[in-house]
């Protein structure tokens, strides 16, 4: 079903202006209409119910980028759908989960819909976003450990930058180039001191004795949190890490030992692209590492 234009600008202008604007949001994403084109124009804010693989979980979506491509578009069809699947299928065999980078929680929330047993600790050092993460824990009353500290190379307080953006609430970083490379306006970033610890400090004083899988996404500070984590041959976990540049590879290569590790680049659902080492890619940012003795799932393309 197609949409002409004054037919969109009424439905656009009736969206933005009229009340009960949630409502009005799923009574038109229940239209048979193709809303890749429109949902970019439609900022839904308010609670609604995510569907995961084989469960469902609550979040409030605050208008943003991310919140609103997976309102609209679906989980596995919206922010990351080549990494999605791959995050799901890995949650169901896994007791002990890191969510690094945790942001408001996502990734967090599907892997508890998907493995309702599993202990799940969320890190999120952003005093921006650390209470959207705890609001959406409070919505679905689960039991995910949420820690307000960053994991990097040392156990000091470092600085963060953070974006007052609502448009990039996702940028924050202890890495200051993430975001002084996006603009050159000082007054879009928010500077403060987060608590930081080694990944290898926080297992031993949270006497966390297994590791299963981790998903790192900590805007070009990944390198330093494998500074951190000498521990990975004795835990071996399979891992997602978000790689934006070359420099990050290199380096998360350079910091780490991943003897007996297999790379992989998500380029789609069930797609994988086998790799010799760690490179990035302007489109397909997260890399699969995994352990030898772990399988991947059916029906896993590898090209």
């Amino acid at each position: 079903m197609k949409l002409s234009s004054s037919v969109y600008q009424l439905l656009l202008w009736a969206f933005k202006n009229v009340p009960f604007q949630n409502r009005w949001a799923h009574l038109l994403r229940r239209l048979p209409i193709r809303l890749d084109r429109y949902y970019k124009d439609l900022h839904f804010k308010g609670v609604s119910l995510v569907q995961s693989k084989s469960g469902s979980f609550k979040i409030n979506h605050d208008g943003s980028r991310i919140g609103n491509q997976i309102f609209w578009k679906g989980l596995q069809n919206s922010f990351e759908a080549d990494t999605i699947w791959m995050w799901e299928t890995l949650c169901n065999g896994s007791d002990v989960i890191l969510d690094i980078g945790a942001n408001v929680g996502i990734y967090s929330l599907i892997a508890k819909s998907e493995n309702p047993n599993a202990k799940i600790i969320a890190f999120e050092p952003s005093r921006k976003i650390y209470p959207e993460l705890i609001v959406n824990m409070d919505l679905n009353n689960f039991d995910i450990k949420c820690e307000r500290i960053a994991l990097s190379n040392s156990n000091k307080e470092q600085t963060f930058f953070d974006s007052t953006l609502e448009q990039f609430p996702t940028s924050g970083s202890l890495s200051a180039a993430k975001l002084k490379d996006r603009t050159s306006n000082l007054d879009e970033i928010l500077e403060y001191t987060v608590v930081c610890t080694t990944l290898d400090d926080y297992v031993v004083n949270n006497n966390v004795r297994r590791i299963d899988l981790i998903k790192i996404d900590i805007e070009l500070h990944e390198p330093e949190l494998f500074e951190g984590f000498k521990r990975l041959q004795e835990f071996r976990p399979t891992i997602i890490v978000e790689v934006l540049n070359q420099d990050v590879g290199d380096k998360i290569a350079a910091a780490s030992n991943l003897k007996g590790y297999h790379i992989y680049r998500l380029v789609a659902p069930y797609k994988l692209e086998k790799m010799d080492s760690i490179t990035a890619h302007t489109v397909h940012r997260n890399v699969l590492l995994l352990p030898e003795e772990k399988q991947l799932p059916d029906n896993t393309a590898i090209i």
